[in-house]
């Protein structure tokens, strides 16, 4: 299920997955399944991927932002909403994950 985009995207998301796939490469082909702009102040991303596998909440976000150093701060205080989990942790879906994917609509 792809994730019902709500805003245009804007070259920021366009620019974290480009970022991620470098870092990630084993992520989703599709843009949408891993970052997209839910409204105009926040960006949602979800990485998938199986480097995150037997690493700690803090160590992944380590290698995510590591990914991400090309954005300035203030692109990266867009970010609202990251998910990090391995392929087999993404086939027992959370309440957040099912967010990302089919996202209610946004209040602003």
């Amino acid at each position: 299920m792809a994730a019902a985009i709500i805003e245009p995207q804007t070259e920021v998301p366009k620019r974290i997955y480009a970022g991620l796939r470098s870092a990630f490469p084993d992520l989703d082909e599709a843009m949408e399944r891993v970052v997209y702009r839910y409204n105009r102040v926040s960006i949602r991303v979800r990485v998938v991927s199986e480097r995150f596998h037997e690493k700690s909440e803090t160590e992944r976000e380590r290698m995510v932002m590591d990914a991400l150093k090309v954005l300035s701060s203030e692109e990266i205080e867009d970010v609202t909403m990251l998910l990090m989990m391995t392929p087999e942790e993404a086939r027992k879906p959370s309440l957040v994950d099912l967010e990302f994917l089919d996202p209610s609509r946004p209040g602003l």
